[in-house]
Order: C-alpha cells, then sequence, then structure tokens
C-alpha cells in the first residue's frame, strides 16, 4: 500500500504544479484513484500498472489544457 501512496503524492504534486488547488488535486487524484481500482482485474492491481495509468492520465490532461 505505501507503494501506491507514493504514487498518490506525486500525482497530487504534479496536480497542484499544474495550477490545481489542494482541494481539486485530491478531488481528482483520489477519484481517479477509486476508479482505477474498480475497474481492475486482482491481476492488475499493481502499483507498477497504477503508475503507468497515471501517467496516461498526466498526457491526456496536459493536451486537453
Amino acid at each position: 500500500m505505501e507503494e501506491f501512496r507514493s504514487i498518490q503524492e506525486k500525482f497530487v504534486n504534479i496536480l497542484l504544479a499544474s495550477g490545481f488547488s489542494e482541494q481539486e488535486a485530491l478531488r481528482v487524484s483520489s477519484t481517479f484513484f477509486f476508479s482505477w481500482f474498480k475497474s481492475q482485474t486482482e491481476e492488475h492491481k499493481t502499483p507498477q500498472a497504477y503508475e503507468t495509468s497515471v501517467k496516461e492520465f498526466l498526457v491526456r490532461l496536459k493536451q486537453n489544457h
């Protein structure tokens, strides 16, 4: 679980650096995590898979802003 927490902290920090408020960054990152977690099969619920999904999300977010 510590690995997921570390990824979440980095995710929030990137969102903050991108201009999100702290409340928005926490809401986006937690919503993303719970949505991702629910959509994965047990074997895909790994920190590495989550980190890849976060990176893909951030790329798409930058493209849309």
